[in-house]
């Protein structure tokens, strides 16, 4: 797949707000990124899509505190996640957040949905990761683990990655990914976009 055309939609940042524009619009696929804070999340979106502020990227970890919703190339709503499960404003906030992640989920559950779990290739897994792999592995959905920074993380490391996925998840499907090094990205785009 190619991508010829990215649109940013819409950004939400009140909780009780229905996050999707398409709520009737069964023919464009979906496609979730999920990630623990400061896991690289929004610096891969932009460097995936060949755009610099598609999803906000910031210097500190905690900085994406909006759900971001984008189209590509007219065929694929994408919906772009705070760092799980952190909210500006407390432990409360943090709750209202995760609910409504979870609630788009289920809403989501029989459509054409694929979620993308972003994790760093030397960290895992985290109880974070862990817990969001499990509630969304449960329901059956499409799920690709992306192995970011794979530039920062040296071949020992990558290497015991990879065998603890193949032990604690076998069934499921991985692919690499650097924002640093183009290398990834074609390969990354056709499994992300088909």
């Amino acid at each position: 797949m190619e991508i010829k055309d990215v649109k940013f939609i819409k950004t939400v940042t009140k909780f009780e707000s229905k996050i999707s524009p398409l709520e009737n619009d069964d023919k464009k696929a979906k496609i979730f990124f999920l990630g623990r804070s400061n896991v690289g999340k929004s610096s891969m979106i932009n460097s995936l899509l060949w755009k610099k502020e598609l999803a906000y990227s910031g210097a500190k970890a905690w900085k994406t505190r909006t759900i971001n919703i984008f189209w590509v190339n007219k065929t694929h709503e994408c919906v772009d996640f705070p760092g799980y499960w952190f909210a500006v404003g407390g432990k409360e906030n943090q709750i209202k957040l995760r609910d409504m992640i979870l609630d788009y989920l289920e809403w989501n559950i029989y459509s054409n949905l694929k979620v993308v779990i972003i994790i760093d290739a030397f960290v895992w897994p985290t109880s974070q990761d862990i817990e969001v792999f499990d509630y969304i592995n449960e329901k059956w959905v499409k799920i690709l683990i992306v192995l970011n920074k794979v530039d920062k993380t040296s071949q020992k490391e990558l290497e015991n990655t990879k065998s603890k996925i193949k032990v604690n998840f076998p069934q499921s499907k991985y692919i690499l990914y650097s924002s640093k090094n183009d290398k990834y990205k074609k390969s990354a785009i056709e499994e992300i976009f088909n």
